[in-house]
């Protein structure tokens, strides 16, 4: 393996703003995977609270002496002042955040989460289809609303990665609402990122990536969505292969249409962080840089080829 080359590709993710602070370098690829709620403030309430009629978030925010009146103001504020704070800590290195990317499964573990079933959530509301739903666009336009001042106030590293973007139409749609609140591509050097987490974005790269500036492979949904495995199943593990003939070669496919439209390939997934030859095998097909946990760098880097 050459490890200078995969070394000065490798981006970090973060699932928690908190595990932000024990890292003090960051390599060129900079931060690869952050999502936009963990640096919101009361991250640990249900995200319909801050726009709900019942007020349930009222006392948390009045022990920080916030009016349920002002609470878009403080919102806004507060992660404004946390995108410029992690902003600086890249040191202008990329830092690529994820809008709404989490399953209704993940969200109803959030304290008042209301009571949503859906048959399968992996499959269900979320990425662009939660975004266009009223429901969610008030806190959508909050979190756009910070982006656009942490960017006036010279953050020019924020990136934005959309993830569950499922067709054509959806693509053109987030465009339009980003750009409605100021987020327009390519304004003050704003990059794009489609995450493609359903076969479609990999089949379709070419097309896709007219709306994006990048290609972002989700390599543990596009496992799971390519070989219709349920993860929550644990009698359908042995299924999950990542370096399965379908994966490998929708994968190499996916990157070559990128490298067709000269748009960079970010790729994330427990199979790069657990398998250093999948990581080699993904910068050797074009990839730009791979994206693991913090722990797992030097994990990936001292595996023998």
């Amino acid at each position: 393996m050459n490890m200078a080359m995969i070394s000065s590709q490798i981006g970090f993710e973060f699932q928690q703003a908190s595990l932000l602070d024990g890292i003090d370098t960051l390599t060129d690829a900079g931060i690869g995977y952050l999502p936009i709620d963990q640096l919101a403030p009361l991250a640990q309430f249900h995200p319909s609270l801050w726009y709900g009629v019942d007020k349930t978030l009222e006392p948390a925010l009045k022990e920080q002496g916030i009016s349920w009146s002002a609470r878009q103001s403080f919102y806004v504020a507060q992660l404004t002042d946390k995108l410029i704070s992690v902003s600086k800590k890249a040191q202008g290195k990329p830092v690529r955040l994820l809008f709404s990317g989490e399953s209704s499964a993940q969200l109803a573990q959030l304290q008042g989460a209301p009571v949503t079933v859906e048959a399968n959530p992996e499959m269900g509301v979320r990425g662009v289809s939660r975004l266009q739903q009223e429901a969610a666009r008030n806190l959508f336009n909050w979190h756009c609303e910070a982006l656009v001042a942490a960017m006036q106030a010279g953050c020019q590293n924020l990136e934005i990665v959309v993830p569950y973007c499922r067709t054509l139409s959806e693509a053109a749609k987030i465009n339009d609402m980003l750009a409605e609140q100021g987020l327009c591509r390519g304004r003050h050097g704003l990059r794009v990122w489609l995450m493609a987490c359903v076969p479609a974005n990999a089949i379709l790269a070419e097309k896709f990536l007219q709306y994006f500036d990048g290609l972002y492979l989700d390599l543990d949904a596009l496992t799971q969505h390519t070989l219709g495995v349920e993860c929550a199943y644990a009698y359908q593990n042995y299924l999950f292969n990542v370096q399965s003939d379908p994966m490998l070669v929708m994968l190499s496919a996916a990157i070559k249409q990128a490298q067709m439209m000269q748009k960079p390939v970010l790729a994330r997934g427990a199979s790069i962080k657990d398998d250093g030859a999948m990581a080699e095998w993904l910068i050797e097909q074009g990839a730009s840089a791979v994206v693991v946990p913090p722990e797992q760098v030097q994990a990936l880097l001292l595996q023998p080829a």
